[in-house]
């Protein structure tokens, strides 16, 4: 699944070396270690419904600032942490705050 589209879901792993602006073609559930460094994910503008989980993976005090297509901050996801984002159609907000460990994905 992508965010803007439900059906099965689709998973990325990866290390960060800058932040990135995400397409309605993204992977929605994205395990991220933010590689040494704060990072800014900006997400795209989407239908209602639409979401997308971050999980950070980082070995140390490094968050992924998650803002909207606007520039705007939506949430921030700290070290270990793991949050869904859901569009409204109009603005995105934090949907759920994910207990991290239930999940891994290799």
């Amino acid at each position: 699944m992508s965010i803007g589209a439900p059906a099965i879901p689709s998973v990325r792993n990866a290390t960060l070396s800058g932040g990135e602006t995400w397409t309605v073609a993204d992977a929605d559930k994205q395990f991220l270690d933010p590689g040494g460094s704060a990072r800014t994910i900006v997400l795209p503008a989407a239908p209602a419904g639409s979401r997308v989980e971050v999980h950070n993976l980082a070995d140390a005090a490094e968050t992924i600032t998650v803002n909207d297509d606007g520039a705007d901050a939506v949430g921030t996801v700290a070290q270990n942490e793991s949050k869904e984002f859901v569009s409204t159609g109009s603005a995105w907000i934090i949907g759920a705050d994910i207990q991290a460990g239930i999940e891994t994905h290799g």
